[in-house]
Order: structure tokens, then C-alpha cells, then sequence
């Protein structure tokens, strides 16, 4: 009897972990907004701009686990690409992370959370004709 006890309760325990753990999901593997193609950060100065800000936003958190920037269709706006990613997420259980947003009139950026894991998703809109930037950041 007690080792079904026991076995029971190391199950238990193991459940209750893995809801809390890190995992190596990266949903924007499936998930990529239409048109987007990897570019190198230095492409663009509000590109790197924008990474350059949300480094220092993140503070404290536990280092990203992968950052890619993607050159997006230069009519792509912020707003188009944050209503893509909302649905795409929540419809594979992501919640919205409210403390993780910065909306501006050309770099914006939010975040959506499942667990301890983090996606965050920055736009730099073509409005000096350098071009649209996605920046896309997992933690961790």
C-alpha cells in the first residue's frame, strides 16, 4: 500500500511540475506571420531600435531563448499583425501578458504567456519607407 502511495504521489508531484516548467515550444515555428522573411537585425536602424529597446524592457527576465527579426510586407501594420498573432495564440492555449507592451506610432510591441514561457512579438511599421520589421522573441 505504500508504494502505490508513494508512485501515486511522485506522479502527482511530476504533473504539477511540468505545468510550471519551461518548455522548448516555439509556436511561432507553425505560426509565422504571412510573408515574413529572416533578416539580419542590422538591416534597419528602427529594427534594431526596437530589439535594442525590448532587451532592455526584459530586464530581469530570463534570457530569450531565441530572437529573429523578419522583414514583413512593407503595408503590414501593427495592428494586422498583433490580431494575427492573438488568434494563432489563443487558440493553442497562449493567454495575453498585459505587463509586456509598449504601443507607439512606429515601434510597438506585446506578449503573450503559457506557463513560464513568453512570446513576444515587435513591429516596426514602414512609415520612413525603410521597410516593416517583425521582431519575434521567446523566452526562454
Amino acid at each position: 500500500m505504500k508504494r502505490r502511495t508513494f508512485l501515486a504521489s511522485s506522479l502527482a508531484l511530476v504533473s504539477l511540475a511540468a505545468c510550471g516548467a519551461a518548455t522548448t515550444e516555439h509556436p511561432t515555428d507553425a505560426l509565422l506571420f504571412p510573408g515574413a522573411t529572416p533578416v539580419d537585425v542590422n538591416v534597419a536602424a528602427l529594427a534594431a531600435e526596437l530589439k535594442g529597446g525590448l532587451d532592455q524592457y526584459l530586464t530581469g527576465l530570463p534570457k530569450p531563448s531565441r530572437t529573429t527579426l523578419y522583414r514583413i510586407p512593407d503595408e503590414s501594420t501593427y495592428v494586422a499583425v498583433k490580431a494575427y498573432y492573438a488568434n494563432g495564440l489563443t487558440a493553442l492555449g497562449w493567454q495575453i501578458f498585459p505587463t509586456i507592451s509598449v504601443e507607439g506610432d512606429t515601434l510597438s510591441y506585446t506578449a503573450w504567456r503559457k506557463g513560464v514561457n513568453i512570446v513576444v512579438i515587435g513591429v516596426v511599421e514602414n512609415v520612413a519607407n525603410d521597410g516593416a520589421y517583425l521582431l519575434v522573441v521567446e523566452l526562454p
